[in-house]
């Protein structure tokens, strides 16, 4: 494995390993994490991949600037996506380098993916959506050096649509799955029977204050009924406790940073678990 292809692999694994440590601890991480994936990580791209257009390296900076600042949010962003994708465009019609020169369309495909995610619920947490979002930017093409992966090769083409950033969500999702056990016990702990069983448990609202949960209820005429407002935490139990209801149902906060720092290790040392269903 050569020098510029192992860092490359190597500075976004240490910055994911400090913010899953941060989001573990805190529930919040630093956008520092997400420039430097984003912004590092395309360059060590550039110099290790042969025949990678600096388009790629151009976009992932505006695309960087644009996930982290707060005034181009929204249609705001519009304009800059639109630059994007017709950078992107250029190496497709001017260059011969075979698949690689559609690399920057993967990528611009996946950070609207990821923002598509977030705006809709998907990915409840911002630096969710970051993280997967500066995967992308970072990893226009799977790295791909001798002796990694070790299991599933991923083959070029395909490697487009199943890139590390996709690969590193489809790891997460299956590892956060194990949260659906944690909250199971502590419901036949508690005694608490429902349809909901697998997802939500009671606990007293003050409790709720100070614990790493999300109400998944909240006030209505009196009454509790269901909520998914995951930004308005403090706001729905002082209206649960206004209504004099003691108990509220809630979903622990799952630090999802930490899942992606594993599933990217996982994707990087093993390959992708897509690789088999692709070469069929």
């Amino acid at each position: 494995m050569d020098v510029m292809t192992a860092l490359w692999m190597a500075v976004p694994a240490v910055v994911l390993a400090h913010a899953a440590v941060c989001d573990l601890r805190t529930r919040e991480v630093p956008d520092w994490h997400w420039a430097a994936i984003g912004l590092i990580g395309p360059i060590l791209c550039l110099l290790s991949v042969q025949g990678l257009s600096v388009c790629v390296l151009l976009v992932s900076v505006m695309l960087t600037v644009c996930m982290l600042s707060e005034r181009l949010d929204g249609f705001r962003a519009v304009p800059v996506i639109v630059a994007s994708a017709v950078l992107m465009s250029v190496p497709v019609f001017t260059e011969d380098s075979g698949w690689t020169r559609y690399a920057g369309l993967s990528v611009l495909a996946m950070y609207l993916l990821f923002y598509a995610m977030y705006f809709t619920g998907l990915l409840r947490g911002g630096a969710d959506a970051k993280c997967l979002m500066s995967l992308a930017l970072a990893f226009p093409v799977y790295p791909v050096s001798d002796p990694l992966p070790l299991l599933w090769v991923m083959d070029q083409p395909e490697s487009l649509v199943a890139n590390l950033s996709m690969s590193v969500l489809v790891v997460s999702l299956a590892l956060s799955l194990s949260s659906v056990f944690y909250v199971l016990c502590v419901n036949l702990r508690q005694g608490h029977r429902g349809r909901r069983m697998l997802t939500a448990f009671p606990m007293d609202v003050g409790r709720a204050r100070m614990a790493f949960v999300w109400p998944v209820e909240r006030v209505a005429d009196g009454e509790k009924v269901p909520s998914r407002d995951y930004d308005s935490k403090e706001r729905i139990l002082d209206e649960l406790e206004a209504a004099g209801i003691e108990r509220v149902m809630v979903t622990p906060m799952i630090p999802f940073v930490l899942p992606v720092a594993v599933s990217f290790a996982v994707v990087v040392v093993l390959g992708s678990p897509m690789a088999p269903l692709l070469s069929v």
